[in-house]
């Protein structure tokens, strides 16, 4: 996650009620701007780590951003892709994880929300 945005992020969703669960120094960064978070352990750290989370349903939502491209490699690459293989929703744009932070909270707050199609939209230029 990008971190200097994840803290407002983080804290509006752990507002909705969810447990906010982070790796390494996304845990570290979020704890120091006073964040409560569960601790998740890296693939290279052993078992059980955020793939068994991921694959026992123990994980509902993941914000994972692109940080070094797609090497198969690393650890972001192999959390997006076990989200696929197990229908979790994840968001790789930081952008996109505030909206829905957004959209949320006003559907708590019962505001009015309407979903549109991105192909329904008529864009000026």
């Amino acid at each position: 996650m990008d971190k200097p945005d994840a803290a407002e992020i983080a804290t509006g969703f752990a507002d909705l009620g969810y447990e906010i669960i982070a790796t390494g120094s996304t845990a570290n960064f979020l704890q120091e701007k006073g964040i409560k978070v569960t601790v998740a352990t890296k693939l290279s750290e052993g078992t059980p780590n955020i793939l068994d989370d991921i694959k026992h349903g123990r994980i509902a939502m993941v914000i994972n951003t692109l940080t070094h491209g797609r090497d198969v490699a690393r650890d972001g690459f192999q959390i997006r892709r076990s989200t696929v293989e197990h229908a979790i929703p994840c968001l790789t744009s930081i952008d996109t994880a505030r909206e829905l932070q957004h959209v949320m909270s006003a559907m708590r707050r019962r505001r009015m929300v309407s979903i549109i199609a991105l192909q329904d939209l008529a864009w000026e230029g």
